[in-house]
């Protein structure tokens, strides 16, 4: 800030007076560090400041916080970046404002791996035509198919999390059968193994009848 000062000279009964001024230095502020990266886990860096100003700093992203939020001087500024579920890269700046300057810190946090389960992954149907769920847990995209024409699934694609509904046709045959569900994501797939009971059939003979299975 601007300062000033006085120089007084004493001599006899005379005193004189010498007033001195000085201009304020610029504001000024320097950065360790304009650029940080995260791991897709969650965690924490330090920036750290040199400064001769008051400074505040603001994130872009809710995802990424800074504290403290303002300053004086040199100081330490502390990020922590939540964890990154999704599958995409994602970018974030922290802005550090002092007098009427601006500098930034450019942040990017990795993607994480694209996962996908399904509960359960053994499903069986009794003979009759009927639905069952499966429920999906995920932060990616899939498509689901279904390998025999007797099971069919819906929906056939989606996003995040989700319930699958596998719906089977009544089995008329005196066989076990059995059927696989994939779902693709990523480069990975997952698979539901479903099977259905025979049916169970009454044969009529000439003065009784007869349970087969």
């Amino acid at each position: 800030s601007y300062r000033n000062a006085t120089i007084t000279i004493s001599g006899g009964v005379n005193n004189t007076t010498i007033s001195v001024s000085q201009e304020a230095a610029e504001a000024s502020l320097i950065l360790s560090t304009t650029s940080i990266s995260f791991t897709s886990s969650g965690s924490s860096k330090n920036v750290t400041i040199k400064s001769n100003a008051n400074w505040i700093a603001l994130s872009s992203e809710d995802w990424l916080t800074v504290s403290p939020d303002n300053g004086t001087g040199d100081g330490t500024l502390t990020l922590k970046a939540t964890d990154n579920t999704t599958t995409n890269k994602r970018y974030a700046s922290v802005t550090v404002t002092y007098g009427n300057n601006s500098t930034t810190i450019s942040v990017s946090q990795e993607a994480a791996e694209a996962s996908l389960t399904a509960s359960p992954t053994s499903v069986n149907f009794t003979s009759d035509a009927g639905t069952q769920n499966v429920t999906i847990k995920s932060n990616t995209s899939w498509k689901v198919s279904s390998s025999e024409n007797w099971l069919t699934v819906s929906p056939t694609q989606g996003t995040g999390d989700g319930t699958l509904k596998l719906t089977a046709v009544a089995n008329t045959t005196t066989s076990e059968r059995t059927a696989s569900v994939t779902i693709s994501y990523g480069d990975t797939n997952a698979n539901i193994a479903v099977s259905q009971d025979p049916t169970t059939q009454v044969v009529f003979t000439e003065g009784k009848s007869d349970v087969c299975t």
